[in-house]
């Protein structure tokens, strides 16, 4: 009877340490399972941040030419708006739409007699006369200098409402020189030529809009001269 409970107990224990056995077996693949999950899962998070930080980069590259045009759209527009809010430029477009008279840019100021004595040293008399040919305006006006028998000086002025027909105007009335000679200026863009016994300068005044004709008989006065009085002039207006 002793032999068969101790028999009995043997078993027991065997099937208690099978068991056991099994149940840390089952447990260390289930470790091994959820560890290798957690790695890939890891993995993949990493390789989802940085596939998101790719697109987000692109993104970013693809945004940044659309922001460069419309930053430089509002600069254009902002200096548009400017422009047409200049007065002067207001008011020469209703003068050219004929909604008010303008008076003649000014050109008596801009030279004097005493300019003329002053630089070439001219002691005759001298008389301010209109020029002939094309009346004043509203964009353009003229003032002759007589001098005894001769021409004398004649100084010309055109306005523009628009800097680029202040440069087209200029660039196709130079091409109408006889050899202009190009004069590197900071005041004024320059241009001399001699014909016909006349020395004249043509200069181009972009903050006032301006063209500018000084024409004088070439036996009264040097080229230096007539630059002296060219100077002048550019720094009245």
């Amino acid at each position: 009877m002793k032999k068969s409970l101790n028999s009995r107990m043997r078993r027991i224990l065997c099937l208690v340490v099978c068991m056991l056995l099994l149940v840390s077996s089952a447990s260390c693949k289930s470790d091994e399972k959820t560890g290798g999950e957690s790695s890939q899962d890891a993995e993949n998070s990493s390789k989802d941040g940085a596939s998101d930080k790719g697109q987000t980069d692109k993104n970013d590259q693809e945004k940044r030419p659309r922001n460069d045009e419309r930053d430089k759209e509002r600069a254009d527009a902002e200096k548009t708006r400017k422009r047409f809010l200049d007065p002067e430029l207001v008011q020469s477009i209703r003068a050219q739409s004929g909604l008010i008279s303008l008076p003649p840019p000014e050109v008596t100021r801009l030279l004097h007699r005493a300019d003329l004595r002053d630089v070439m040293l001219y002691t005759g008399p001298i008389s301010t006369e209109p020029l002939p040919g094309r009346t004043p305006d509203s964009l353009y006006n003229a003032v002759r200098f007589a001098m005894g028998n001769e021409l004398g000086c004649s100084l010309q002025r055109w306005v523009f409402p628009f800097a680029h027909d202040l440069v087209l105007h200029f660039e196709e009335y130079v091409d109408t020189m006889y050899e202009p000679e190009e004069e590197p200026r900071l005041d004024a863009a320059t241009y001399f030529s001699t014909v016909a016994g006349v020395r004249m300068v043509v200069m181009r005044h972009g903050a006032s809009r301006s063209m500018i004709q000084l024409s004088c008989t070439e036996s009264l006065l040097s080229q230096r001269q007539l630059r002296t009085l060219s100077e002048r002039v550019i720094s009245r207006l």
